[in-house]
């Protein structure tokens, strides 16, 4: 995956898992220290297409993220049941970017 140039660092990158079969695709989660773009302009900077399968990504900051089952808590509760880390959060020094 192609990160945007002068993209802020991604901190934690939880995956969502679930039912795997044909026609399936990968959930990412990326969650940045902070993004100040709105949710829907996010995607525009990162190229998921070298990927080797079909992926959903979906962006957050920090805070959104921290605050997810605040504002979203059917997906929320769906991610925490389903995820697994790429990165964990709180990995000491750990950025991908």
């Amino acid at each position: 995956m192609n990160r945007p140039p002068g993209g802020p660092g991604a901190r934690q990158l939880p995956i969502r898992g679930g039912d795997a079969g044909v026609g399936s695709d990968l959930d990412l989660l990326l969650v940045l220290q902070q993004c100040e773009l709105p949710i829907w302009e996010r995607l525009r900077a990162w190229d998921t297409a070298d990927l080797p399968l079909a992926t959903d990504l979906l962006i957050y900051s920090r805070q959104e993220w921290e605050s997810l089952p605040e504002w979203n808590p059917k997906l929320a509760a769906t991610i925490d049941q389903d995820r697994r880390w790429l990165i964990a959060p709180g990995a000491p020094g750990q950025s991908l970017f």
